[in-house]
């Protein structure tokens, strides 16, 4: 009998045990966009996840409730004025959507969970976890891209331009329809120009039905002084600009093979240079950088690329312009600036037409390397969100940084104590 209560005792002594160490299950671990405390978070529902520290074997989640908040105070009372869920029963843990208010652009937002199990005992709250909106439309970018006036590049560095064979083109992409006002061309050697082109317009890839903009085929062009020419267009709007090169010994013009099997042979191939085409919009070069197409190039030169990419011609001399920027050379660019506050938050928003490496007096603003992502920066391009706010100083401060075959564009967000 005395065994049997003791046993009896001792399950009771297990049960209370047991029961008493759910309080210590809990969620843990809490990730927005699968990143911990992130800022700049541009997702208009973030996905919010959890890890739960259970207290014994075979946890399983029943249900949960996620607070939101646009401050730690009020969440610190639970209250949610921007999401409560309540009790939602899913084991779902990841990429669960936020479902609140609609966020604005760097808005703060504060949250934590809490869970049942499969008994239906409810967890203690999470530890309190964040997140800080981007920049969510075009109006909240208010700096302006950083780049040179203009580039020089040393003569060995120097492309020619588009190197095409009699019968060859090269078109341009200039994303949208847009009307025409005027192309300019650079020969830069007017020996190596052609002597016979059209300028055609389309909207479609084929140019099925193209709109013949600039019509130099009947007689051999003569360049109208030794600087770019421009040839002005009236009543044209398209979105691609093909320049092409006519053959007046074939009879259509064109050239019979579509892919080039090797190298051009200027002694025995004739040629045409073009070193740039520009397409001006609204008064706005918009071939600059734009994509390509091409067909009868060379080998492994003078592609159409050369044609958009706003670089020197080869005809500029050796000495580099006061205005200019190195194009061999990453440049070092500064910023001076005084807060006259005491710096209660600042935020630094960069984006690059390559990569950046930011430093606010003397300390770099991130450990990562390589940022910004690259991308097609004909579709879309990319920032990244810095808090600089323990970078800043009261007095003066400089901001230096590197762009690294980089356009830049920043902006400083801060948020100043009065004092």
């Amino acid at each position: 009998m005395q065994t049997l209560l003791s046993l009896v005792a001792a399950l009771l002594a297990f049960v209370s045990v047991a029961r008493a160490a759910t309080v210590h299950d809990v969620a843990h671990d809490l990730r927005t966009e699968s990143r911990v405390d992130p800022i700049g978070i541009d997702a208009a529902q973030p996905e919010l996840a959890w890890h739960i520290k259970a207290a014994r074997r075979g946890y399983r989640q029943s249900a949960y409730q996620v607070l939101v908040a646009s401050s730690l105070e009020l969440l610190n009372t639970n209250q949610g004025d921007l999401w409560d869920s309540g009790k939602v029963d899913s084991a779902q843990s990841v990429h669960v959507p936020y479902a609140g208010a609609a966020l604005g652009s760097r808005a703060d937002c504060f949250w934590k969970v809490r869970v049942w199990d499969s008994a239906s005992r409810v967890s203690a709250w999470s530890a309190p976890a964040s997140w800080r909106m981007g920049l969510l439309t075009a109006r909240d970018w208010t700096a302006q891209w950083i780049t040179p006036s203009r580039w020089y590049a040393q003569p060995r560095m120097r492309a020619p331009g588009l190197i095409v064979r009699l019968g060859g083109w090269a078109d341009v992409d200039l994303g949208a329809r847009l009307p025409i006002d005027s192309i300019r061309l650079d020969f830069s050697d007017l020996t190596k120009a052609p002597k016979r082109f059209k300028i055609l317009g389309a909207d479609d890839l084929e140019f099925a039905s193209p709109t013949v903009i600039v019509d130099r085929s009947a007689a051999d062009y003569q360049p109208q002084g030794d600087g770019p020419q421009e040839f002005a267009v009236q009543g044209v709007s398209a979105r691609r600009i093909r320049l092409w090169v006519i053959d007046p010994a074939a009879p259509d013009g064109g050239i019979n093979r579509t892919v080039m099997t090797a190298p051009i042979d200027p002694a025995t191939v004739l040629t045409a240079t073009i070193r740039q085409m520009e397409v001006f919009s609204g008064g706005r070069n918009v071939a600059l950088m734009r994509p390509t197409r091409e067909r009868g190039t060379q080998w492994d030169a003078g592609h159409a690329a050369a044609m958009v990419d706003g670089m020197p011609s080869v005809g500029e001399g050796d000495a580099m312009p006061a205005d200019a920027c190195p194009v061999e050379t990453a440049p070092l660019l500064r910023k001076a600036f005084t807060v006259s506050q005491s710096v209660k938050r600042a935020t630094l928003y960069v984006a690059a037409l390559g990569m950046a490496d930011v430093t606010v007096n003397g300390r770099r603003v991130t450990d990562e390397v390589l940022g910004p992502p690259f991308t097609d920066y004909t579709k879309r391009v990319v920032y990244v969100t810095h808090d600089v706010s323990g970078l800043l100083k009261r007095g003066a401060n400089v901001m230096p940084w590197a762009p690294i075959s980089a356009t830049v564009c920043t902006r400083l967000s801060s948020a100043l104590n009065s004092s």
